[in-house]
């Protein structure tokens, strides 16, 4: 990581049914910890793009941004260095009104859909 500037990333909240869908992480950090779908955004790309892509590589889900959360910058939040958050509100497309598929990929080990 970078020893001088934050690095930008993106958690994303989505929310089925009042359940909240959460990925179990396969690598450290956070190695088996349930949280939202989250990455880094790449060079050149908005963070509107990253959170799109990042639920897409972990859970094959396509989703469509409600709102943000809120934005979080606490310096010792990630311990491989100074990251700043902007947290997604997201809702899951639905293919011709199927049931939702998910399927973990990427860095998640596992999905499931909490209460």
């Amino acid at each position: 990581m970078n020893d001088k500037n934050p690095i930008p990333a993106v958690d994303i909240v989505i929310e089925e049914n009042s359940r909240i869908l959460l990925v179990r992480r396969k690598y450290e950090p956070f190695k088996d910890h349930l949280e939202p779908p989250d990455g880094f955004v790449e060079e050149g790309e908005k963070v509107e793009n990253a959170a799109i892509r990042e639920v897409r590589e972990e859970t094959s889900l396509n989703i469509e941004l409600v709102d943000i959360l809120g934005v979080y910058s606490d310096p010792k939040r990630d311990p491989r260095g100074h990251t700043v958050s902007t947290v997604f509100i997201a809702k899951a497309i639905r293919n011709n009104n199927r049931e939702l598929k998910v399927v973990a990929k990427d860095d998640a080990a596992e999905i499931k859909w909490q209460v």
